[in-house]
């Protein structure tokens, strides 16, 4: 019997430090690649969340205009003023006019 309770509590702790290492990695690789990102954002945190969350909740900016007459330039909502395409890689191009 303590053979198993042995057991059970060793299955129950690794279980416990992978998902707490699965949970690590997901926070520091959550965001987007830094390289690809406009010169502002790197400078300015304030902007680079702001890119960060376009690329992580585009599908809710979909429905939101953007009021800087922006339409000008082919711009259909507040994502196109961050981001210009969504590559099948994951890869993302962003536009820099939601910099400033």
């Amino acid at each position: 019997m303590k053979k198993n309770k042995n057991l059970y509590l060793t299955i129950i702790f690794v279980l416990i430090v992978c998902g707490l290492l699965g949970f690590s990695y997901y926070l520091n690789n959550k965001g987007v690649e830094a390289s690809n990102l406009p010169k502002e954002a790197l400078e300015d945190p304030e902007i680079r969340e702001a890119y960060e969350y376009v690329v992580e909740n585009p599908e809710f900016l979909d429905y939101i205009p953007c009021y800087c007459n922006c339409n000008r330039l082919g711009h259909n909502n507040i994502k196109d003023c961050f981001v210009s395409k969504f590559k099948s890689d994951g890869n993302v191009v962003f536009d820099h006019h939601g910099a400033g």
